[in-house]
């Protein structure tokens, strides 16, 4: 997982490369790009779908373990996850099939930042989950 650090509001996206990207080493997909759920926009549980015809989709979820003791899948438990630095997130990426997931959260109701995306032959998709629509910082004057 990144880090990232700021002392402004600061808006983070998600950008694939096409699978014939120099370097990128992406081997399958077209560009795609997402924008990143805040922690403080993260939403209570979700339902979201894969399309059908790619074959390889995945999703990505965030969560503050301070709050959240388990994150699950189709009720199954997230035990895959890796921690974002030296904080209390908790970042996983998974492999799921095509159709329709709920997510789920012990204690129930609590947030989870969620980002679905996957891939085929010159093809790809990215989407952030559903969130909140709270103002976290005031208008900014250039």
């Amino acid at each position: 997982a990144t880090v990232l650090t700021a002392d402004q509001p600061a808006q983070v996206v998600h950008f694939f490369p096409g699978q014939d990207a120099y370097g990128a080493g992406a081997g399958q997909g077209d560009p795609s790009m997402t924008v990143l759920t805040p922690a403080e926009q993260f939403a209570p549980g979700a339902t979201f779908a894969t399309p059908p015809g790619v074959t390889d989709d995945y999703v990505q979820l965030a969560w503050d373990s301070a709050a959240t003791t388990a994150v699950f899948v189709d009720g199954v438990q997230v035990t895959a996850f890796e921690g974002i630095g030296g904080s209390t997130f908790r970042l996983a990426n998974l492999a799921v099939s095509n159709g329709t997931h709920v997510v789920t959260t012990s204690p129930a109701g609590q947030g989870v930042g969620l980002e679905v995306y996957g891939y085929y032959q010159y093809t790809s998709y990215a989407s952030a989950g559903p969130r909140r629509f709270q103002v976290l910082a005031p208008a900014l004057v250039p």
